[in-house]
């Protein structure tokens, strides 16, 4: 295996005892947007971003299970939509979307998913059944 030769500087750089002195902030990565010096206002933003970005996904996921035809994957995402809607406090979307979910899931006669439907909304299983 050949050797690669390092120059004078590089490796008095790496053997040579870091200064008191030394700005510990200059030897960081760089994480701009991240550290402390990145506003909470961007910080807002890029989440607001990231939240919107995901409503547009999963809109765009439970319009291609509908035109798939597959019921079981659809009331999946329209839990997910709803639990997502409920942290986001959009209450009424969320009880929309937990209500499709319940529909499909009684006609699958899957009875675990009705349950975890109505809790996405914050329904009891039993006021769900009637």
């Amino acid at each position: 295996m050949a050797r690669i030769p390092i120059d004078d500087e590089q490796n008095a750089a790496r053997s040579a005892p870091a200064d008191a002195g030394d700005d510990a902030a200059a030897q960081a990565p760089d994480l701009e947007g991240y550290g402390p010096d990145a506003s909470a206002g961007g910080e807002a933003q890029k989440l607001r971003e990231e939240r919107d970005d995901l409503y547009q996904r999963l809109a765009r996921a439970t319009a291609a299970l509908r035109d798939f035809r597959a019921p079981f994957y659809l009331a999946r995402a329209l839990v997910e939509s709803a639990e997502l809607h409920v942290r986001n406090g959009r209450r009424e979307e969320a009880i929309a979307a937990a209500t499709e979910a319940q529909e499909l899931f009684n006609r699958l006669d899957a009875k675990p998913w009705v349950a975890r439907a109505a809790a996405a909304a914050g329904v009891t299983v039993a006021a769900a059944q009637d």
